[in-house]
């Protein structure tokens, strides 16, 4: 072999060794696809891929958790450490829907895991007519182990994840610790006057679909379902209202919480709703309001949520319009 291309060789396969080196060491630290517990460099990632993340996280301490949280984005914010009594991890990612819970709940069953709470945030969009969009990766409705750390950190993709998450430069402004806690929200601020959500037909939604929950109380016949509604804008139910959609809305959450042991709804309009200053959207509320909702979610009183297992549907209605007469008028001056 003629030396100069030996040289030549040896070279490209040293250079190739060293890029790859460097770009493992770097996932390595930053870990954005949370193998070994998150940035060991500043302490916090942003949300690159929730549901590969979240099983990532989960795996090496699946004996420790007694109680899993499901939900969307909305419920991302609810942190698993101030639930009392219990050790729960947060597996809900961001447009989580119920056809996608099933899925995770039975890869969970798979891998031996037998939680005694199973914790739910039941979101409206949730109920939306239509095929609903599913991103459940491969390795989860195959049962299989996620891909391996060292085929993860040796792509330019999750090196790129490792650049955004160290110059501070991302699409989403959410930031999260090293205890997969969410430690920052977006900055902008909630203009209620802008906010035209809730404004849908009262024949958008899907009653039908809350059948999903019985499939994942089937997989887990012993565990105390928790199930509860985040926080909602007053300016959307309202919006619901004008649109006549309210009565439809609060038929789901009713047919839902049949499915649960316990079921409270904190999307009822309150002081911490019918304050924009507490959430960024309208939609999700800050860390803050969220820890007050996790230390009641499974015991105690939940004020000012209502405890849909204990009221009639009538009885739900009246608490809904007399909230909305009660901060209409500090809405509507919010507003001017």
């Amino acid at each position: 072999m003629n030396r100069s291309f030996a040289a030549y060789l040896t070279i490209m396969v040293a250079t190739i060794m060293l890029v790859c080196a460097f770009v493992f060491g770097v996932n390595w630290l930053v870990d954005p696809l949370w193998y070994h517990g998150g940035n060991r460099l500043t302490g916090e990632n942003f949300r690159f891929d929730e549901r590969a993340q979240k099983i990532n996280a989960l795996l090496p301490e699946k004996g420790a958790y007694d109680c899993i949280i499901f939900g969307s984005s909305r419920t991302v914010v609810l942190p698993a450490s101030a639930i009392p009594g219990h050790r729960c991890f947060n597996l809900a990612f961001s447009a989580g829907t119920m056809e996608e819970f099933v899925p995770y709940a039975a890869y969970l069953k798979s891998i031996g895991m037998d939680p005694k709470i199973i914790i739910i945030g039941v979101d409206d969009f949730q109920f939306y007519k239509g095929d609903a969009e599913m991103t459940v990766p491969s390795f989860i409705t195959q049962k299989k182990p996620p891909r391996s750390v060292w085929l993860s950190y040796l792509t330019l993709d999750a090196f790129g994840m490792s650049l955004h998450a160290l110059m501070g430069a991302s699409g989403d402004e959410w930031m999260i610790g090293r205890n997969l806690e969410v430690s920052r929200l977006q900055l902008n601020k909630y203009d209620p006057q802008t906010d035209k959500s809730g404004l849908i037909p009262a024949q958008s939604y899907n009653v039908g679909r809350s059948a999903d929950y019985a499939k994942i109380r089937a997989l887990f016949p012993t565990a105390q379902m928790v199930g509860y509604v985040p926080p909602l804008s007053a300016w959307r139910i309202a919006n619901m209202r004008k649109a006549g959609a309210l009565d439809a809305y609060l038929d789901i959450i009713r047919q839902a919480a049949q499915h649960f042991d316990r079921f409270n709804d904190f999307g009822v309009p309150s002081e911490i709703t019918a304050d924009p200053a507490n959430s960024y959207d309208g939609s999700h509320y800050s860390p803050a309001i969220n820890h007050a909702i996790a230390a009641v979610l499974i015991e105690g009183d939940a004020s000012p949520a209502l405890d849909l297992k204990h009221l009639s549907r009538e009885e739900v209605e009246a608490s809904y319009l007399a909230a909305l007469e009660k901060y209409q008028d500090g809405m509507n001056q919010r507003t001017r």
